[in-house]
């Protein structure tokens, strides 16, 4: 019998391994498409094999640099990917990659299935944007913080008197400048430093939020049909990522029991657009109060961790995309567990925001680990030679610090 083909695209290897084993529990045939910053490297060029490419669950593997575009990725798959007996079922793991799906669904639908809201094309791109976000949440009574939005225009900008300091900056989409621009602004000056980035990267608007000092951090991640919306559980972060903003390093999975008020406004939020897929929402809480942060409409980077818990998100997608019935799936996780995401951990440590004890305290004070896994002990062993090799690294530039 021949095999469905499942074909995962993104940039984080650790997301694209958690997918990998999460699909492999399918059965399914899986390509894997690597997007990086390659330069004008070849489409089928191995600039350096990342980790997760190293799991026996991987028939093929593509590498594409994200500087050619969202149409050179729609024509790698178009050339690469197709099946000819069963639609290939694409899993996006990234902005980049879920908005070229979104915007050339006329091109794809022949014989690709895919995350999409009511078949509408572009329509995944649109609700990218962080003040259409913001607005519905307003409108489903999620508390948020209060913005404006400066345009840049011609390279120029004019910042409004009545911003109040603190403030927060982010990109309005999430497709332009990633978290070059993600940064609390004590005053005028570093708002200004903000927008020059902005300026430089040709991010045209920034979205410029009252600062609410957070005490807790979430996440929770989820599959929608496009009217049922199944929320399994939360993520709290419990330690965020010194070196990139806004991603946890370690964090607890927790049942949705206690939340469910809220949880049900964001399950209501996911059904008012129509979205079918997997998704994923920041949020937060301050003074006993819950904000919503923003909607990713593709799979988190934490969601092996629900896997892990018994909640298999991308194979519920696979098999509903199949037409097969998810009712008898599990869609509810039962008990609390710490996880880890080793390529967030070893970036910092590299980057001396932790101390080696502290780094290996981490990895082994997890239950749940992102890199590990008995039945394909490959991709590990690989995040062993590059620890290794990154320490050697580390200590002779500290030694060439402390002798300047």
């Amino acid at each position: 019998m021949e095999r469905q083909r499942v074909v995962i695209i993104g940039n984080s290897y650790t997301t694209r391994l958690g997918l990998i084993w999460s699909v492999a529990q399918t059965g399914c045939d899986i390509t894997v498409i690597v997007v990086g910053h390659f330069g004008t490297i070849s489409h089928h060029s191995n600039p350096s094999k990342p980790i997760d490419c190293y799991s026996k669950y991987i028939s093929k593997i593509f590498y594409y640099t994200e500087e050619e575009g969202q149409k050179g990725l729609i024509e790698l798959i178009l050339r690469e990917c197709i099946d000819k007996k069963n639609k290939t079922i694409i899993i996006p793991s990234s902005d980049f990659s879920a908005s070229a799906i979104d915007n050339n669904q006329s091109l794809l639908k022949e014989h690709f299935k895919f995350p999409h809201i009511r078949n509408e094309e572009g329509s995944i791109t649109s609700w990218m944007n962080k003040a259409i976000q913001k607005e519905l949440a307003r409108k489903i009574g999620l508390s948020i913080p209060q913005a404006v939005i400066i345009a840049i225009v011609n390279r120029r900008y004019t910042i409004p008197d009545n911003i109040k300091y603190p403030c927060f900056t982010k990109p309005m989409s999430s497709l332009n400048g990633g978290k070059k621009c993600v940064k609390k602004c004590s005053n005028q000056e570093e708002l200004q430093e903000v927008l020059n980035i902005a300026v430089e990267n040709g991010i045209l608007n920034i979205l410029v939020e009252d600062y609410i000092k957070i005490e807790k951090e979430y996440a929770l991640l989820g599959f929608s049909d496009g009217q049922t919306v199944m929320i399994p559980g939360l993520i709290h972060f419990l330690k965020g990522s010194q070196t990139t903003p806004g991603i946890a390093l370690m964090g607890e999975v927790i049942p949705v029991t206690r939340y469910e008020e809220l949880v049900g406004k964001f399950a209501e939020y996911v059904r008012e657009i129509g979205f079918v897929g997997i998704f994923d929402i920041d949020f937060f809480e301050t003074g006993g109060d819950f904000y919503f942060g923003e909607l990713n409409l593709r799979i988190g980077g934490s969601a092996y961790a629900i896997t892990k818990m018994g909640v298999n998100l991308p194979a519920i997608f696979v098999k509903y995309m199949m037409g097969e019935k998810i009712e008898e799936m599990d869609n509810q996780i039962k008990k609390n567990s710490v996880y880890v995401n080793e390529r967030i951990c070893i970036n910092d440590w590299y980057k001396n925001k932790m101390t080696t004890k502290e780094y290996k305290r981490i990895l082994h004070s997890a239950e749940i680990s992102f890199i590990s896994n008995e039945r394909d002990p490959v991709p590990q062993r690989i995040f062993k030679k590059k620890y290794n090799v990154m320490y050697v690294k580390r200590t002779i530039k500290k030694i060439l610090c402390y002798h300047q």
